[in-house]
């Protein structure tokens, strides 16, 4: 009887651990792609800036970004694809529903964003040359 005690709570703690350990996985992709927006905004921004056509409101940068980079054929399209899913996997972590996102794909897009800021950066280069 006495063991069978500890076997029943040990059974309850692991579950206990698994469940925080599900929580803290949740909260590290939330926090990775809060970031990551974050980033990729900061990124546009000083682009934008650079040439001299950052909008007045930050909530026209990603429109104005896609004009003058994307639609100009500077940066490959697909950072548009990029920018709208880490967007959406924010907005479904906002809404508790980072489970439902596969790790893999979090940081995925930030690797994404990693290469789009290099881009950027070689193609402001190039600008600057010219």
């Amino acid at each position: 009887q006495f063991v069978d005690d500890w076997i029943d709570k040990s059974d309850k703690f692991i579950d206990k651990m698994y469940d925080l350990l599900t929580v803290l996985e949740e909260k590290k992709k939330s926090k990775v792609l809060e970031r990551t927006e974050d980033v990729m905004r900061k990124a546009a921004a000083a682009a934008l800036k650079s040439v001299n056509k950052l909008p007045k409101k930050e909530e026209d940068v990603p429109q104005e970004f896609r004009k003058q980079f994307i639609d100009n054929k500077l940066i490959d399209g697909y950072y548009w694809d990029v920018w709208k899913k880490v967007g959406i996997m924010k907005d479904l972590a906002g809404k508790g529903k980072a489970d439902k996102i596969p790790e893999k794909d979090v940081y995925q897009m930030r690797e994404y964003v990693r290469t789009m800021i290099r881009d950027l950066s070689r193609v402001l280069k190039e600008e600057g040359k010219e």
